[in-house]
């Protein structure tokens, strides 16, 4: 296991290194930097980082830079880094205002013609220029509250340079986060080589993301079928919350939900960011709860719980810079909790050496984030590396107990055995321990007996329920459908043969399906002309079409044949027929064609234009009792059998069936069949 943490540490220790040992990288000097001698192709991004021109409370164009006749106050500011704390005039300044970046960049001749700049979050508004152009504008700048409205980038900005050097221009303005101005760099490259980090970055990302959101499913739902273990339930809420805060914080969320509130956005990360610690505390309490110290409720918990209420009652400008005094609280929380896992180990408690190396990675590297975050050490953001250490070390931890839970039960066993065999020896020592096991394993024996009955039960009664519906009501239909035929015509009686038609057409359904599902389903297939087919259906259907006035179109060519069971691809397409005509409104048109494939097979089309079918419900529209819900109009909705009897009847013909639907455009269900032998 420690081989393991190691070797993760390792890896992550190399990925975040940016260049090879020894090369040295340009930084700006005096608001210019020199990359006449970088080369893209073999050296890749580089970030924008060093000395950059800053004109604090001046928004200023290329122009008004240029301008000799204006009169700037100049400055020069490192890049990344708060402006927060930098002098002007003798004065220190907050993060609240506005201001101008700008830094000349030299290229060599051979640099390539098409640039992309990857920009990360600038609080909190900002337009971008390069060589007078604006290339990029989130959220509104302005010199006052008022003006500015807050807004997110986190993009790739393409551009394509005219000339030997990128004059950028950069108006930032910030009275809401407690950053401001360029905190984090801004990386230049050739055209590709951005988008290719990016993707790259995004799809570690997402696995990040889903191994710690399959953690949180799994620990929920194990609570919910034991819900004496809460600790499975607080280390599922933690990876629940953690998971949140990755979304937010990484490029997920620029993918799945992009354009975000500024405020919305900034909420969740700071509000997931006050409750984990929280969570991890209640998690420790339930595995070591003899460590626990009950004074860490009120200390840690309780204030943990108040930022997070603050954060949605304060407006975003009070409320941020409250996470740089969370800061002090994460430390202590996480020192508590080390605390507590140094206590069960001197108590030995199964599992806490494990968890101490991966809660070790995850305070060191949490640590790690609170100095880069402050700008007090050059780093990168190693929480999540973190989390994922911790998440494995947890697992293993898991694993074990589950393994001493098995080899427990071994030697129980083989305990059992050596009693057999000295019986008469050791008889009076272990009866009581052997009367002990025997009535556990008679419990448990009666218990699986018990619960595999009333599986059998269960069972049975659904097999039975299906029969009795299906041949218990066939004989009844079949009575009240030829009834009418005795008796005068009208068309209350006609009303009550459709009704009986279409509850017999349901059942048939059924035991179709149900059939094919048995492996029971018999076809008597012969050469039919596929038209003949289709005018039967379209009869048998007419009284649904002609009540909505809908067009029936048959374009089947008079000579094409199949080689098909009648009666099955007969009620296939009175099925489809049905199920156009109760999702095509009144003066609509239902086309009914078919072709010959490249494969050799006819392949046919019953084409609608009705509702359509969302791209959700395509998925499973030929599963059993799949619904397409009717809208407020009143149209009609279905249970789903007629379409999967369409699907088992043509697989048996060893055809396929699909269908294609644009939402309110209408749908076409395709199939295909064997061609008759000529």
């Amino acid at each position: 296991m420690y081989k393991i943490i190691l070797f993760i540490l390792i890896i992550s220790f190399f990925s975040c290194s940016k260049q090879e040992d020894g090369e040295i990288i340009p930084k700006a000097q005096k608001g210019v930097l020199d990359l006449r001698d970088w080369d893209f192709n073999e050296d890749g991004l580089i970030n924008l980082n060093g000395e950059w021109e800053f004109y604090w409370e001046q928004l200023l164009s290329s122009e008004d830079i240029s301008n000799p006749k204006k009169v700037l106050q100049k400055e020069l500011i490192q890049v990344p880094k708060n402006w927060k704390g930098k002098k002007i005039n003798g004065k220190k300044i907050d993060q609240f205002g506005y201001a101008t970046y700008r830094l000349k960049v030299l290229l060599n001749d051979n640099s390539p013609g098409k640039f992309s700049f990857s920009v990360m979050y600038i609080p909190t508004a900002s337009n971008i220029f390069v060589n007078g152009e604006l290339v990029s504008k989130h959220g509104v700048v302005g010199t006052t509250d008022k003006e500015t409205k807050p807004g997110f980038v986190n993009k790739i900005i393409d551009y394509t340079a005219e000339t030997d050097s990128l004059d950028i221009i950069i108006q930032v303005s910030n009275f809401q986060f407690y950053k401001a101005g360029l905190a984090y760099s801004i990386q230049l490259g050739e055209v590709g080589q951005s988008n290719r980090k990016r993707t790259t970055k995004f799809g570690v990302e997402l696995f990040f993301l889903g191994a710690i959101f399959i953690m949180a499913i799994f620990f929920i739902g194990f609570y919910i079928y034991r819900p004496i273990d809460k600790s499975s339930l607080y280390f599922g809420i933690f990876c629940l919350l953690i998971a949140t805060y990755s979304f937010f914080v990484g490029l997920s969320h620029l993918m799945f939900l992009d354009n975000l509130a500024f405020n919305f956005q900034t909420n969740i990360i700071r509000y997931t960011a006050y409750l984990f610690p929280f969570i991890l505390i209640m998690f420790f309490k339930e595995i070591f709860p003899k460590e626990h110290k009950k004074w860490s409720i009120y200390l840690l918990v309780y204030p943990s719980i108040a930022f997070a209420v603050l954060t949605l009652i304060l407006p975003i400008s009070i409320s941020s810079p409250l996470i740089i005094y969370y800061r002090y609280i994460i430390i202590l929380i996480f020192i508590y909790l080390t605390y507590v896992i140094i206590k069960a180990i001197k108590k030995k408690r199964a599992g806490a050496k494990t968890l101490l190396s991966g809660f070790s990675f995850l305070f060191l590297f949490i640590f790690n984030d609170i100095l880069y975050h402050a700008e007090i050490i050059k780093s990168s953001n190693l929480f999540f590396v973190g989390v994922f250490i911790f998440i494995i070390s947890l697992s293993y931890y898991l694993s074990a107990k589950f393994a001493m839970a098995f080899n427990k039960s071994e030697r129980l066993s083989l305990e059992l055995n050596q009693v057999n065999e000295n019986l008469e020896d050791r008889i009076s020592k272990r009866i009581l321990e052997i009367s002990q096991q025997k009535e556990e394993i008679t419990a448990q024996a009666e218990e699986l007996r018990t619960t595999n009955d009333k599986l059998l039960e269960i069972d049975q009664f659904k097999e039975s329920l299906i029969h009795m519906i299906a041949h218990d009501l066939k004989n009844p239909l079949n009575i009240i459908y030829s009834l009418p035929d005795m008796l005068s015509p009208g068309d209350d009686i006609n009303i009550m043969k459709r009704a009986a038609s279409q509850m017999l057409h349901l059942i048939t359904n059924m035991l179709d399906v149900q059939k094919y599902e048995n492996s029971t389903m018999k076809l008597n297939s012969t050469d039919l002309i596929l038209t003949e087919i289709v005018t039967e259906a379209i009869n048998q259907t007419n009284y649904l079409y002609s009540e909505k006035e809908i067009q029936l179109i048959n374009n089947i060519n008079t000579e094409l044949k199949i080689f098909a069971d009648r009666e099955i691809i007969e009620r296939v397409f009175v099925n489809l027929l049905t199920n156009a005509v109760k999702f095509t409104p009144k003066n609509g048109k239902i086309t009914v064609d078919a072709s010959i494939g490249v494969d050799g097979m006819v392949q046919v089309s019953v084409k609608d234009t009705g509702i359509g079918i969302s791209k959700e419900m395509l998925e499973n529209i030929f599963n059993k009792f799949a619904q397409i819900i009717a809208k407020k109009s009143g149209q009609a909705s279905s249970t789903g059998l007629g379409l999967a009897f369409c699907k088992v009847a043509v697989e048996a013909h060893k055809g396929e069936i699909w269908a294609e639907s644009t939402t309110n455009e209408g749908a076409t269900f395709y199939f295909t069949l064997p061609i008759a032998e000529m």
